[in-house]
């Protein structure tokens, strides 16, 4: 929360992860994982038929359902939804080993006192 006026109290930025999926079960358990430090993650299960929600819930009560014909309209969907101050969205995939650096080193950052 945000300090009132005259107050020396910051507050400290938040991240979320948004992760849009579609039948992409196999790879989600190391995709959310890989996510912990993340304040929030919100998954879009975009017209899934697969495992990936329950999978999803294990690592996240902010689970959103639908089929989305545009990235764009899914990815503002999830966004609505967040948590945090800031977001990283990505898709199953992209949230991979190669994101992981990025994002925890943008994290880190947020943390930083002053920020």
């Amino acid at each position: 929360m945000a300090a009132g006026p005259g107050s020396s109290r910051v507050s400290t930025p938040t991240l979320s992860a948004l992760v849009a999926v579609h039948g992409e079960e196999e790879i989600l358990v190391d995709c959310l994982g890989r996510l912990s430090f993340a304040d929030a993650i919100v998954v879009v299960l975009d017209g899934c038929t697969d495992g990936s929600e329950e999978i999803a819930g294990r690592y996240t009560d902010r689970l959103m359902e639908g089929a989305w014909s545009l990235q764009g309209d899914r990815r503002n969907a999830g966004i609505g939804f967040r948590a945090g101050e800031w977001i990283r969205h990505g898709w199953g995939g992209n949230f991979g080993k190669n994101a992981y650096p990025v994002l925890s080193h943008l994290k880190a950052r947020l943390e930083e006192p002053g920020r």
